[in-house]
């Protein structure tokens, strides 16, 4: 079973699914990050048995200091 710790928080997924942290790739590090000044992605990818792709974001909206905003997809798009 793929499991995934990302910032903390441990997210399980079934058996036959392959998950991984997209910024521990090789490619994120040595290709993706050098595109644009600032440029960031997705926490996670993940494939499931029937080939549907996820892109994972997570937000950790329990600590205090964190704004939460108005729309999901203002978040996902300024990774607030």
């Amino acid at each position: 079973m793929p499991v995934l710790n990302i910032d903390g928080l441990r997210f399980d997924f079934p058996a036959a699914w392959q998950a991984s942290k997209y910024d521990e790739w090789q490619f994120y590090r040595n290709q993706f990050v050098k595109q644009d000044d600032g440029i960031k992605a997705v926490d996670a990818l993940v494939l499931s048995n029937d080939n549907t792709a996820f892109l994972i974001e997570v937000k950790d909206y329990r600590h205090p200091e964190t704004e939460k905003p108005s729309e999901l997809s203002q978040a996902v798009a300024h990774k607030e």
